[in-house]
C-alpha cells in the first residue's frame, strides 16, 4: 500500500528533522529501508514507464486500423498510469526529504552515493510534481559539490533537463536549478555539454527579461 508506505516514511520524516534522532534512525536501520523504498519505486517507475511507452506506440502502429474500444483501452490505461504516479510522487517526494535530512552526516551521504543515488536523483528530474522537483533539486545541488557526483549525473538527458529546468513558470525551480548549473559549470567536460544544450541562449534570454 503506498499510503500505508507514505504514513511510515512521514512518521521517520518528522524524527530526521533533528539531528540528535539521526544516530537512533540510523541504528535501527531507517535510513537503510527509506532507501530501499525509494529504489524499489524508482525501478517500478521505469517499468510503469516502459510498459505505457510500448502500448502507446502499438497503439501509433495501428493507425487507422485502431478501434475505438483500442482508444478506450489506451486512455484507461493512460489514467492508471497517472494516477500511479502522482500516488508515486507523492512516497519519493517524503522519502528524498528524509533522506537529505539524514545526509547531513557527510558518511551517511556517502552510503547512499554508493547506492547510485545520484543517477536515481537524475531519473527524478523527469517528472512535473513542483515539489519533487524542489526537494531533488536541493540534493542534486548538495551532491554536485563532489566531482565524482557531478561525472555520475552528467548525461545530455540530464544537462538538457536542468537548461529546461531553469526557465521553469516557478521561480523557486528556476533559480535552485540554476544554483546547480553553477556548481555544474566549474567542470571544463561538463561546460562543453551544457554549451551544447543550449545554456548560453538560457542565460542571455533570462538576462533580458
Amino acid at each position: 500500500s503506498v499510503e500505508l508506505s507514505v504514513s511510515i516514511v512521514c512518521t521517520f520524516l518528522c524524527f530526521s528533522h533533528f539531528s540528535q534522532f539521526h544516530p537512533v534512525l540510523m541504528q535501527h536501520q531507517c535510513g537503510n529501508v527509506i532507501m530501499k523504498v525509494f529504489e524499489y519505486e524508482s525501478e517500478r517507475h521505469q517499468v510503469r514507464k516502459a510498459e505505457m511507452e510500448r502500448r502507446t506506440m502499438r497503439f501509433q502502429e495501428l493507425g487507422d486500423k485502431a478501434t475505438p474500444e483500442d482508444k478506450k483501452l489506451l486512455v484507461k490505461d493512460e489514467k492508471k498510469y497517472k494516477a500511479q504516479l502522482s500516488r508515486q510522487n507523492k512516497l519519493i517526494f517524503v522519502c528524498l526529504i528524509s533522506l537529505l535530512n539524514l545526509a547531513e552526516e557527510i558518511s551517511t551521504e556517502k552510503k547512499m552515493v554508493n547506492r547510485k543515488m545520484p543517477a536515481l536523483l537524475a531519473q527524478v528530474l523527469e517528472r512535473d510534481y513542483p515539489e519533487l522537483l524542489l526537494v531533488t533539486l536541493q540534493f542534486v545541488k548538495k551532491l554536485s559539490m563532489f566531482e565524482e557526483n557531478k561525472d555520475a549525473m552528467n548525461t545530455p538527458e540530464t544537462l538538457s533537463r536542468l537548461v529546461q529546468l531553469a526557465s521553469h513558470e516557478d521561480i523557486r525551480i528556476a533559480l535552485l536549478t540554476l544554483r546547480v548549473l553553477y556548481n555544474f559549470s566549474f567542470d571544463e567536460s561538463i561546460r562543453i555539454s551544457l554549451i551544447d544544450s543550449g545554456i548560453v541562449k538560457l542565460l542571455v534570454d533570462l538576462l533580458r527579461n
